[in-house]
């Protein structure tokens, strides 16, 4: 569902928008929970473009890509 309200936003933007989807944590299964979890220490991001990352990215070198992107 998530991947086709991307892809509707995605189709509606100019061509020459770049569009970034990041969460501020990852969720973990709670123990017993079919539904719901736990905060964990992992975030998911994704770029509409190739873009290069380091190895293990930080929360702070997101905003390098991101400056990266806007001055192409």
């Amino acid at each position: 569902m998530v991947d086709y309200f991307a892809y509707q936003l995605r189709q509606k933007m100019p061509e020459n928008s770049i569009l970034v989807i990041l969460s501020d944590h990852g969720m973990e299964l709670m123990k017993g929970s079919k539904v719901g979890g736990d905060h964990s220490c992992h975030a998911f991001i994704s770029f509409s473009q190739k873009v290069e990352v380091p190895d293990r990215l930080k929360i702070t070198d997101i905003f390098y890509i991101l400056r990266g992107l806007m001055e192409k």
